[in-house]
């Protein structure tokens, strides 16, 4: 995975930029890349952003579920509940539930502590 790090002046029109992340023959201001991380060993299918967190989860095919700390760069849990690959995932904040869907055809939900609550 790789992420960015937006300074101040990210996205601005017509500044003269020193430093910033170079793609082809332009400089993107503000922009720098962070170090990448590896998350999964297969195709990623989804990834959505949990504000309230300052997380993301991520959903692959290579049959797992990943939560990253985006602040601390670090992996929060996985789950690895699917025999195949995970095409797409939900999550409820309110009930703090993560409904998953893969390959196998079962829609698996699990808790916040990662148990399995139904298949």
């Amino acid at each position: 995975m790789n992420s960015f790090t937006l300074d101040d002046e990210w996205g601005m029109e017509g500044f003269n930029v020193t430093s910033g992340l170079e793609m082809g023959n332009k400089r993107l201001a503000g922009m720098r890349p962070n170090a990448p991380f590896k998350l999964h060993t297969d195709w990623i299918t989804k990834v959505a952003y949990l504000s309230h967190s300052g997380c993301i989860v991520t959903s692959s095919m290579d049959s797992s579920l990943r939560m990253v700390d985006l602040e601390r760069k670090k992996l929060k849990w996985a789950i690895e509940e699917h025999v195949k690959g995970v095409y797409s995932f939900e999550f409820c904040r309110s009930l703090n539930i993560i409904a998953s869907c893969g390959v196998e055809r079962q829609v698996r939900e699990s808790d916040r502590d990662r148990r399995s609550l139904a298949a």
